[in-house]
């Protein structure tokens, strides 16, 4: 509703307010139940129930994280009901939908987005059947597990944090082309489109040489343990990143553009091309975990160029690659140079952690030089960023 509004600060907000709740009421029911669950596994002689009751409570807080951003929204919606009522008075359209017409609306177009997210979900769920499967048939039970934890708890954790800005540009650029496209203007919408990915290459690009390049120091600060493995998916799988978010972005561009349908069929398509890759990498190449990874890759590779077909076709985008993309790829090339060589040295003689921490930064820097050196930027991009825009086009000028 706000979205639609033109004002994104109001989702922004809701979603903080909501990850607030959750984390503080995740690990303060995750304490509490388990608490609880030890208490009751010592009666029953079991030590299973501590860990089983102290993850139910953590989950409870997911439900109270949701709870908190609706209630933020709906008070903000009440508060602007006479600003609502005075917009209302002045609109001259005298038809008015019944709330059966705007739910029947609502619906149509929930459920291919909900669809979308389904098949993406699915493919975890396979990717690990699949793999359970065949690990179980080689007599590796024990190391399956292991191997599943890190991938997901580990290596997946991070490779999404870059793609959530994808999915956060999706539901700003949605009732913008929205706009666009029910005005019949295809020159705005192809501009919107241009810069929404020219954005999200910006940052999802040095995030994935980043996490390449820093991989180890980075599971080792983050998670305990030893972090080789995780390290070294970091190293091959961050290219899905990218594509990822590239997918993530083309699905909501096509939804924008009114073709509710078509990411579901591209899903489908790259869903079932995917496993065909994971078979063959499994069976035949032996490759263990590391064929999950790269069946990932093509997964969301194979994404990125369906979607893109399907916008080509539907308002005749044509991709400008320069800009988009061998900039931000040169820039965070020469950015993962010189991190890695830092990070060698720093870890000499400071402890690990605090040298990842200071090349991560040193590396932002690096990378915005060489953007503004291979001028990579465009200002009307720069100046859209909230408080600080403005301020940064007149820097690099």
């Amino acid at each position: 509703y706000f979205q639609g509004l033109g004002s994104m600060t109001p989702t922004a907000i809701s979603q903080i307010v909501e990850q607030i709740f959750l984390v503080v009421f995740s690990l303060l029911f995750a304490d509490i139940f388990f608490g609880k669950g030890a208490t009751y596994g010592k009666l029953m002689m079991s030590d299973t129930y501590a860990p089983a009751w102290g993850a139910a409570g953590a989950t409870s807080g997911c439900g109270i994280g949701a709870a908190a951003g609706l209630l933020f929204l709906l008070a903000l919606f009440f508060m602007r009901n006479n600003i609502s009522r005075k917009q209302i008075k002045k609109d001259m359209t005298r038809i008015q939908d019944s709330y059966l017409t705007v739910f029947r609306v609502l619906i149509i177009t929930i459920v291919p987005v909900i669809l979308s997210t389904v098949v993406y979900n699915l493919c975890g769920i396979l990717d690990q059947s699949i793999y359970n499967h065949y690990m179980d048939s080689m007599m590796l039970e024990d190391i399956k597990t292991v191997n599943w934890g890190i991938y997901s708890g580990k290596f997946k954790v991070l490779i999404n944090l870059p793609v959530a800005l994808a999915s956060a540009m999706c539901s700003a650029i949605v009732p913008s082309l929205a706009a666009s496209m029910s005005n019949h203007d295809n020159v705005s919408a192809k501009g919107k489109i241009a810069s929404a990915i020219r954005v999200t290459m910006m940052v999802t690009i040095p995030c994935a040489v980043g996490l390449s390049v820093l991989g180890k120091p980075i599971i080792e600060m983050l998670f305990p343990g030893d972090g080789t493995l995780a390290a070294q998916m970091l190293m091959v799988g961050t290219l899905s990143i990218v594509f990822y978010s590239l997918s993530t972005l083309g699905n909501g561009i096509l939804q924008g553009l009114g073709k509710m349908h078509v990411p579901i069929i591209n899903a489908i398509i790259s869903l079932v091309l995917h496993l065909g890759i994971l078979w063959v990498m499994l069976a035949f190449m032996d490759l263990g975990i590391f064929a999950v990874v790269f069946s990932n890759i093509f997964f969301s590779l194979f994404m990125c160029v369906l979607n893109h077909l399907a916008i080509r076709k539907y308002v005749g985008y044509k991709q400008e690659m320069i800009k988009t993309f061998a900039i931000p790829l040169g820039s965070a090339l020469g950015m993962g140079i010189v991190i890695f060589l830092l990070n060698l040295l720093l870890a000499l003689f400071l402890p690990d952690s605090i040298a990842c921490i200071i090349s991560i930064l040193t590396g932002m820097v690096v990378y915005f030089v060489f953007m503004v050196l291979l001028k990579g930027f465009a200002a009307e991009d720069l100046v859209r960023i909230p408080l600080v825009g403005k301020y940064l086009v007149r820097f690099i000028k």
